[in-house]
């Protein structure tokens, strides 16, 4: 448990009670209020500190000239005054004199911003805007450096329903920082479940993440939701249901790392191909806590899938597509799939017409080649059928 600030701080060289007069009573004393107004007024300083006081830009003053500079920044006001992505090589190029009666901001002419603040600004905006794809995108022209738009732009590329992506950014995070724990969670989940990895494959990469975790941040959310992620490639359900319990109590106050510990949770009990109110519960909870956890709303749609529920898959699809967009990949081939495997009129035609749009696009994942050619086997539109068995060829290098 964290300390108090304040908590065993006693000045170097002296103890607590140090320097004290047992003759000096407090009783005694006579305490003068500070003057708090002839500070404020300038009457104490000299004719250079009222100048430089002047001359300062307060944070509010700073956030008015960065939003007149870049105007997107108003999505990000605490990013930019707090982590530090905007960084001042001069705080203030160029002033100006004013009176106290003058407008703030104009005591700031110019105020020098990095190209990385400005790139994170406008992935703001479109995030804002539920453009998330475009937003992951414009990202790839950022320093590879940057900790920090590394793991917006994996948990952006996630959103946009596009794992492997997404798992890029977070290995290139995990590489450029190994004692990071942010967004390590979520790192371990598309390890977990993406298929292109064989079992050994996975376990062996979980295991060096959880190791890492367990060096550098044993007792944080992430480290445990890391934890069962691994038990679970391991075959220990039970281990996995006990670190998500601990991952899920650690991060009480905190959406999205509450989020990631019940994406587990929901992911175990999926596991146990059992159809339960707990499910429902903790799938709520979690998309109350996280509505843009596109993982969520593919487990569930899978789920409803192989028992048989298609209209609940269908509800489950239209309502993420409102959530993450309607431009999400993965959400679109769930929702083609559970219309293609309804036996409704118009389900296969339906689900040919979203796959199509989506296959235009490029690039496109092997699994939506697949179920589209399945379809106009169905039909018996071979010729098309072959073509995007080419382009399957084509993907997969075979």
């Amino acid at each position: 448990m964290t300390k108090s600030l304040f908590e065993g701080i006693a000045l170097p060289g002296r103890s607590a009670t140090s320097g004290v007069n047992p003759k000096d009573n407090v009783r005694n004393r006579t305490i003068k209020p500070p003057t708090v107004q002839d500070t404020s007024a300038g009457k104490s300083l000299t004719p250079h500190q009222k100048e430089r006081r002047r001359a300062k830009p307060t944070d509010h003053q700073t956030m008015k000239a960065l939003i007149k500079e870049v105007p997107e920044a108003i999505f990000c006001r605490s990013f930019l005054l707090s982590v530090g992505s905007l960084k001042f090589a001069s705080p203030i190029l160029t002033t100006k004199k004013a009176n106290s009666e003058d407008d703030p901001s104009s005591i700031i002419s110019e105020i020098a911003f990095t190209s990385e603040a400005r790139m994170w600004a406008k992935t703001k905006q479109l995030e804002g805007q539920k453009r998330y794809l475009e937003a992951a995108q414009l990202l790839d022209n950022a320093a590879t450096e940057n900790l920090r738009l590394l793991l917006d732009q994996g948990r952006l590329y996630r959103i946009a329903g596009n794992p492997q992506k997404a798992l890029d950014c977070y290995q290139r995070a995990h590489n450029l920082d190994c004692t990071n724990a942010e967004g390590m969670d979520a790192f371990a989940a598309l390890l977990g479940t993406l298929r292109q990895f064989n079992e050994r494959q996975a376990h062996r990469e979980l295991d060096s993440l959880a190791h890492a975790m367990a060096q550098y941040n044993p007792r944080k959310s992430e480290a445990f939701t890391v934890y069962g992620w691994a038990a679970r490639q391991c075959h220990r359900p039970q281990d996995a249901k006990q670190f998500a319990l601990r991952a899920e109590q650690l991060a009480r106050w905190r959406g999205r790392e509450r989020a990631e510990a019940l994406l587990l949770k929901a992911q175990l009990l999926a596991d146990s191909k059992r159809v339960s109110k707990e499910t429902e519960l903790v799938v709520t909870d979690l998309l109350h806590n996280d509505p843009t956890m596109t993982p969520a709303y593919a487990l569930c749609i899978q789920t409803s899938i192989a028992q048989k529920r298609f209209t609940d898959a269908k509800k489950m699809a239209k309502r993420a597509m409102d959530v993450v967009g309607r431009r999400n990949h993965q959400i679109i081939l769930l929702y083609a799939q559970a219309l293609a495997d309804d036996n409704t009129a118009n389900g296969s035609e339906m689900a040919i017409e979203l796959l199509a749009k989506i296959v235009q696009d490029a690039p496109v994942s092997v699994d939506c080649l697949l179920l589209l050619a399945r379809l106009y086997e169905k039909q018996q539109r071979f010729e098309q059928a072959i073509s995007l068995l080419n382009r399957f060829k084509e993907a997969s290098g075979r």
